[in-house]
């Protein structure tokens, strides 16, 4: 949660000495209630028991409000976000079946509500046969995979939750999907580089996403942690001016000045700089070969720099 989007955040969970257990939100610019929101995530149980994950989630969520003005226990409402696997994989849908009677029974006996949510199962149905399919590819440590999925959705899109275990397992290849998508944090929020090797120290995985980008009839997405695995891929700034798969390839490092960048697209303030607050450490783009960066700017690729 970033406070530059809204000005009513009171309190973020990273900000302090420690990472606070809770988050608090205004509910308007003039008045001192809001809403507090926290996570309550169990998933190694849930290799053991999907239906003690449920319960024992339900029971941190509402532990990390303790410290909460809460009103009432039935003001509380729990927002599902589930990770299910695909239907084509039967026994994953019967456990994420338990896990959803599980937390049902839960909040029913503690007189709480759920408010909505989003569920890889859901997510993956399928609308009709017209619409493209995208598979909105995860792993370990992403983000913004279910909104991604609800925009593309929103969209007329068909959007599938895939992982890259997905894709190692051979349960799903992506020769089936017209577009794909890396979200945000991409592999293990890319600590010590692991978004590079999820995908590009695994010959027969990278050979499955270079021939998807090879057909004439595919589009790809990266976002944040996500754009950068496309430059380790090759897949940006695209092969015609250069991209590959080498120590030529342009790709993104740390900044120079940190986590704070300049702002963008602000008609009229050409020239101008203004500091921003960035959590993401690698935006600076690193041309190792000149011709290619010459190239880039010669087409007017760079309208930023």
């Amino acid at each position: 949660m970033c406070d530059s989007l809204t000005g009513l955040v009171a309190q973020q969970q990273t900000v302090g000495g420690h990472c606070r257990s809770h988050l608090l939100m205004l509910q308007s610019f003039t008045d001192l209630t809001g809403g507090a929101c926290n996570i309550g995530e169990q998933p190694i149980k849930g290799l053991l028991d999907p239906k003690a994950m449920a319960r024992l989630a339900v029971g941190e969520a509402l532990t990390n409000l303790v410290w909460v003005m809460v009103t009432a226990l039935s003001g509380v409402k729990v927002i599902v976000v589930t990770r299910c696997m695909l239907p084509s994989l039967k026994e994953k849908g019967q456990r994420c079946m338990m896990l959803a009677i599980a937390l049902s029974e839960a909040v029913i006996e503690l007189g709480i509500a759920i408010d909505g949510g989003k569920d890889g199962l859901s997510m993956a149905s399928h609308a009709d046969d017209v619409k493209p399919k995208v598979a909105v590819i995860r792993e370990e440590g992403s983000n913004g995979d279910s909104k991604m999925s609800a925009a593309f959705y929103a969209a007329g899109f068909e959007p599938w939750d895939v992982t890259v275990s997905d894709l190692l397992a051979g349960g799903i290849t992506l020769d089936q999907f017209r577009g794909i998508v890396f979200v945000g944090g991409f592999s293990y929020a890319d600590v010590l580089d692991s978004t590079k090797g999820s995908i590009t120290f695994n010959s027969p995985l990278l050979s499955q996403f270079q021939e998807f980008y090879k057909r004439p009839d595919t589009f790809s997405l990266g976002i944040c942690d996500g754009c950068h695995l496309m430059s380790l891929l090759g897949w940006v700034p695209g092969t015609q001016v250069g991209g590959s798969l080498d120590t030529s390839q342009p790709r993104f490092v740390h900044n120079e000045s940190g986590r704070t960048q300049p702002s963008i697209m602000l008609k009229g303030m050409e020239g101008s700089t203004l500091g921003v607050w960035a959590a993401h450490g690698e935006g600076s783009a690193y041309f190792p070969d000149q011709g290619v960066l010459d190239h880039m700017l010669h087409s007017d690729l760079a309208p930023l720099r």
